[in-house]
């Protein structure tokens, strides 16, 4: 082949090729890009799931607690339950709290997340007034229960004292 084709053809086949390159860089770019943005939506669902279990963790507790208030339990054991209750209430705050931030961190905010975390943030307040609304029955029943406990030594005594006055009575009547 004669120098003047061999010139130009190996000048284009250089341009192409760089050419290819840029593109190349570009589409990495955009893959690695593209790629870590996944993985932060992928992290921020496992943990919108682990918030969804904290709240079902919740109900499942609301749920023995009242079981057990009604078949009769110690206030150590209603304690210990709220006390749970109220962890897991802390973790899901928490969770949600670290959902946010991750959504903010990324470029772009997708709509369908920031409407998943207002149900979750809804269900959350739902499930705080309903843990609110059992820890005051709660205390309703121990207010009830000093009431009748000072009833029943009232009346313990009461009969302590008719039963001293019947012994005096039997004795005068021997």
């Amino acid at each position: 082949m004669p120098p003047r084709i061999i010139l130009p053809c190996v000048l284009l086949t250089l341009i192409l090729a760089a050419c290819g390159s840029k593109e190349n860089e570009r589409l990495r770019a955009e893959n690695d890009s593209l790629r870590h943005e996944l993985e932060t939506r992928h992290d921020i669902v496992v943990v919108m799931n682990d918030v969804k279990n904290l709240i079902d963790s919740i109900d499942a507790s609301r749920q023995i607690l009242r079981t057990d208030l009604n078949e009769g339990t110690t206030y150590t054991d209603v304690t210990n339950r709220l006390s749970d209750i109220n962890g897991f209430v802390k973790k899901t705050t928490d969770k949600i709290a670290k959902i946010e931030k991750d959504l903010k961190a990324t470029k772009k905010q997708s709509s369908a997340y920031l409407l998943m975390m207002d149900a979750l943030k809804g269900e959350l307040e739902i499930r705080v007034q309903e843990v609110e609304a059992l820890e005051a029955s709660i205390n309703q029943y121990k207010e009830e229960n000093k009431g009748l406990i000072q009833t029943v030594k009232l009346q313990e005594t009461t009969m302590a004292d008719m039963h001293t006055k019947i012994e005096a009575k039997q004795q005068e009547l021997s």
